[in-house]
């Protein structure tokens, strides 16, 4: 296959639920749109949670069965993930764009179908991000974090749990791969008094201390990742 030559940069977050991915995500994203000025438009952020949300309000069987797994606080099939994030890249991105990838891919097979849209687009060397939290810690903030979905403490469970055996699975595959992938674990609990703070304040600390350590000497931009 003759790949196109691809000088942007694509990072991929992972963690436990409620690990602080998605906003650092988001500090990244405007991270990079600040430094990136050569181009209009460029990070783009794959994040299938809205695409989600519109595939499960349809009124079909498929979204049925979908609604159903949700309320059990199951983990969603792979082909359906890579159907929300594909439909997203072919729609949405147009090549001269950083990605920034929050929370996908969650399963082993997820994970080797994203490999070959990384290397179909001709991304040399993907940074894969870890955010490590305990299971405690993050049973503590999706309590305090007060979303529908977080005030179960079986759901809670159950997702944390598919974490530990369907998410490290995909994590371990990149980890595995670093002649490929860059990749990097970080603390996402450091700095970070729970008790002492509202959600709110905890994200934003803890996000803003781990988003700090790609400005570190040691992740600088223009030596690491660009």
């Amino acid at each position: 296959m003759n790949q196109p030559e691809n000088k942007f940069q694509a990072f991929i977050l992972m963690g436990r639920s409620a690990s602080g991915k998605g906003t650092q995500a988001v500090l990244l994203r405007d991270f990079l749109k600040q430094r990136e000025t050569s181009t209009p438009d460029p990070v783009l952020y794959i994040e299938t949670g809205a695409n989600f949300r519109e595939y499960i309000k349809a009124d079909n069987y498929s979204s049925g069965i979908s609604r159903q797994i949700m309320t059990d606080s199951g983990l969603q099939p792979a082909f359906l993930a890579n159907w929300l994030w594909a439909d997203l890249l072919i729609k949405n991105y147009r090549g001269e764009q950083h990605w920034v990838v929050d929370g996908t891919p969650r399963t082993l097979a997820e994970a080797l179908t994203f490999d070959s849209a990384l290397k179909f687009y001709g991304f040399k060397r993907p940074t894969v991000v870890l955010l490590d939290i305990p299971n405690d810690i993050a049973h503590d903030r999706l309590l305090k974090r007060g979303r529908f979905d977080d005030l179960q403490h079986e759901g809670n469970e159950k997702r944390l749990a598919w974490f530990e055996t369907e998410v490290m699975l995909a994590v371990d595959l990149f980890r595995q791969h670093q002649e490929y992938y860059r990749f990097v674990t970080l603390d996402g609990t450091a700095g970070i008094e729970v008790s002492d703070n509202s959600p709110h304040e905890i994200f934003r600390n803890s996000n803003f201390q781990v988003h700090d350590r790609f400005k570190e000497d040691r992740f600088t931009a223009s030596q690491t990742f660009f």
